[in-house]
């Protein structure tokens, strides 16, 4: 217990953490559209969802290209998206550090891994927040094609 709590006072487990978080992001970010590709070919039923899920998201892209409302309406569920995961993050850290000091103060263990389950809990929850809706990849697209539009005027 005492040198778990002395390695996470450690900058260099910090740059780790992550660094760890940041290369899974990216692995997930380019598995997931392989992933679909592959597991289509293999079922039927994921095949039909994953084009279901391409017309929505086309619908979507079209809807905010007509539309500065629609436009603006993404740009506020993303911004209010990245503003509740960083929230659930921040309170799940603050979690492990709470009870983990309480822990450390008090010589309980339990008090340690109870942060430690809430907090994770709490940070994964505020991650899936980040990705729980696909309004910054619509963004991300009208954007790409409202430039490109621009670029073929000029």
């Amino acid at each position: 217990m005492n040198e778990f709590v002395t390695s996470i006072k450690s900058p260099s487990w910090w740059i780790g953490v992550f660094l760890v978080g940041v290369v899974t992001s990216v692995i997930a970010a380019y598995a997931k559209p392989r992933t679909d590709a592959l597991l289509s070919k293999l079922s039927r039923s994921w095949a039909v969802r994953t084009q279901a899920r391409k017309v929505a998201f086309e619908r979507k892209v079209n809807a905010a290209l007509k539309s500065e409302v629609e436009r603006a309406t993404l740009r506020f569920e993303t911004v209010r998206r990245l503003l509740v995961g960083l929230h659930f993050c921040v309170m799940g850290f603050a979690m492990i550090f709470g009870f983990g000091i309480l822990g450390a103060v008090r010589g309980s263990a339990g008090h340690f891994w109870l942060g430690m389950v809430l907090g994770f809990v709490a940070t994964v929850f505020g991650g899936t927040q980040f990705s729980a809706d696909d309004s910054a990849q619509v963004l991300s697209e009208v954007e790409k094609r409202l430039r490109a539009c621009r670029e073929e005027a000029q």
